[in-house]
């Protein structure tokens, strides 16, 4: 995987020296050059699919064949499931490490423990469920297109003139996050409790709520979409005197219509409760239940999601798969035996690194009410 990740961002490199060459000569690619540009694009699309497989694969098991099996022979094959599982249990209620890798903030969770992690905070974290995620080690580096490449009709023997397409560099490094449970002694010493179960939860739990705040409202080192900085590199608002039925179209018409496409809204429970009430000329609700998921509601065709992070009187309406989101595949957990001796517990922090970007902003719009203007759409400057 090292090599893989190492292979990818340096074919990102090449892209964008490419273009810094163009750029300081202030010219278009050549036709040597857009040629290298495309083989390299669709390597680095290549090498994201691997990376992708391999992530999922180490999920995979091998599967037993139908030879019948001794008693003997059945209880000393175990899975990597399996013996990851006992190894995490031992540490819970043994605070031994056994065979687990030490990592520089305690020891390495098993990757069957991270999976579950992370499908819990997956389960829990609508919003971070729906964007484009990543579970990798290191920087990842994406060529992000500030252009579009133009395609028309072509005379033979004529060059194709190159478009103006310019691109910038994202980049998703790692910020340590911790999450601490406490889990009582004589839960540990229940032998018929699922303790395993129980400490996966309250990690994951205390991680979706982080991701969510952050990806919603962050404003430090991960920048939510709530965030005016998106607005002054390209996301749409939309600013009204009230949130009513023409404000919403123009917040939904802000986008163009190849990007509406997998779309939802996002606002608290007070602005919904706003929307709610908000009926059209035949007296009927716009706001209506959602039936394609049987719970929930829909507007103007799309899905609305509710987040307490989101602020009153403001309303997202995008595709969350354009914030890209990377959890470094390795999560580290510390047994804290002392700490909590007087409470009767044992304290056990899981540390992990993230990052996330919005890289797509064509693909979100924001509405916010401003009593002192009209309605009005405008990208801001």
């Amino acid at each position: 995987m090292k090599f893989l990740i190492e292979k990818r961002n340096s074919i990102v490199e090449e892209i964008n020296n490419l273009f810094k060459g163009a750029e300081t000569e202030k010219r278009a690619l050549t036709e040597d050059e857009q040629s290298t540009f495309e083989a390299k694009t669709a390597e680095l699309k290549a090498l994201d699919k691997t990376i992708e497989a391999k992530r999922e694969a180490r999920s995979f098991t091998m599967m037993d064949d139908e030879t019948p099996k001794t008693p003997e022979v059945k209880k000393e094959e175990r899975s990597i499931e399996e013996v990851e599982l006992r190894q995490f249990e031992e540490l819970i209620r043994e605070q031994r490490a056994g065979e687990m890798a030490k990592g520089d903030n305690g020891v390495v969770i098993p990757q069957t423990i991270a999976n579950k992690i992370i499908d819990t905070v997956k389960q829990i974290a609508p919003v971070y469920a729906l964007t484009t995620k990543f579970n990798v080690k290191g920087k990842l580096q994406f060529p992000v297109a500030t252009g579009s490449i133009t395609t028309g009709y072509q005379e033979e023997f004529k060059a194709i003139a190159s478009s103006n397409v310019g691109f910038t560099n994202v980049e998703l490094d790692g910020h340590l996050i911790g999450a601490l449970s406490k889990v009582s002694v004589s839960l540990i010493n229940n032998a018929q409790f699922d303790i395993v179960g129980y400490v996966v939860n309250k990690i994951a739990q205390s991680i979706a709520e982080f991701l969510e705040k952050e990806l919603i409202a962050g404003a430090t080192n991960i920048k939510g979409i709530t965030d005016v900085s998106y607005e002054d590199a390209g996301v749409k608002k939309v600013t009204a005197t009230t949130i009513d039925a023409d404000a919403l179209i123009d917040t939904q018409s802000a986008l163009k219509m190849n990007v509406q496409d997998g779309c939802q809204w996002l606002m608290n429970q007070t602005t919904l409760t706003t929307v709610r009430k908000l009926k059209d000329n035949n007296g009927q609700y716009i706001l209506n239940p959602d039936v394609r998921t049987g719970f929930g509601f829909e507007l103007l065709g799309k899905p609305v999601m509710i987040s307490d992070e989101m602020p009153d009187d403001t309303i997202v309406y995008g595709n969350w798969s354009a914030m890209y989101v990377n959890i470094h595949e390795d999560v580290n957990i510390r047994p804290l035996n002392e700490k909590y001796a007087d409470e009767h517990a044992i304290g056990f922090v899981a540390w992990a690194e993230i990052d996330a970007k919005l890289c797509e902003l064509d693909k979100f719009a924001k509405l916010v009410k401003n009593p002192g203007r009209g309605a009005k759409a405008a990208k801001a400057e």
